[in-house]
């Protein structure tokens, strides 16, 4: 299958859902499937670029800058990301892509319109991999008030849930937030656990045992025994 994969973080950027698709993407590959990496880059002078990583095809496309920014500003850079890649996607060799299956990492919950406009191109089945309960989780620290912006944001929530076919949630606790999928027809919601990649060990020149952290907690945990 030709899967393309959807996420606002890749190499060589190096946080934990930059190494997670990484690692997802190797063993597509190694599995004999075509995965092809979708990535907004906000460092592009142009619509796109193309290049290859570990063999990986890596489309990276051009986008506003959605780090390191007010939040309001980052709000509306997200908002528009989609419509953002769907032109650089229109534009060079990317117009003509087809995929077997679109799945997408979720941060952001804006991917939706982009999935579903995948999925009409190309007539194939979706699969979200949800790590970002929002806006509930910044309801919870008291960030966001069940007002308007809420409101907004539970649509554009939905429109991402609408998209996928098959919704993979970080803990069977999530589901208590995705009640309103229980029963719909057409979506299935299963647990999918964080993964990473066997590392080679190339070694370690430091030895925990002799370390001071260590024997400063020995000592600390003795004097209370």
């Amino acid at each position: 299958m030709r899967i393309a994969l959807i996420t606002v973080a890749y190499l060589p950027l190096r946080s934990s859902a930059a190494v997670q698709m990484r690692d997802l993407a190797r063993e597509f590959a190694a599995q004999g499937h075509e995965p092809v990496v979708l990535v907004p880059d906000e460092g592009l002078q142009r619509a796109w670029a193309l290049d290859t990583l570990n063999g990986i095809q890596v489309r990276r496309l051009q986008a506003l800058p959605t780090r390191d920014i007010s939040y309001l500003w980052r709000t509306v850079t997200e908002f528009v990301l989609p419509w953002v890649m769907l032109r650089g996607l229109r534009k060079g060799p990317f117009r003509a892509m087809r995929s077997d299956a679109v799945v997408w990492y979720s941060p952001s919950i804006f991917f939706g319109r982009l999935v579903s406009a995948r999925k009409r191109s190309s007539k194939c089945r979706s699969h979200l991999i949800l790590r970002d309960i929002f806006p509930e989780w910044a309801v919870d620290l008291s960030l966001l008030k069940r007002g308007f912006a809420y409101r907004v944001f539970k649509k554009i929530e939905r429109q991402q849930h609408d998209a996928a076919a098959i919704i993979g949630i970080q803990t069977p606790s999530n589901r208590e937030y995705l009640v309103h999928l229980a029963d719909k027809p057409g979506v299935r919601m299963e647990v999918l656990w964080n993964w990473l990649a066997a590392a080679p060990n190339t070694g370690c020149s430091i030895d925990v045992a002799s370390t001071t952290a260590v024997k400063q907690i020995v000592a600390a945990l003795s004097r209370h025994e």
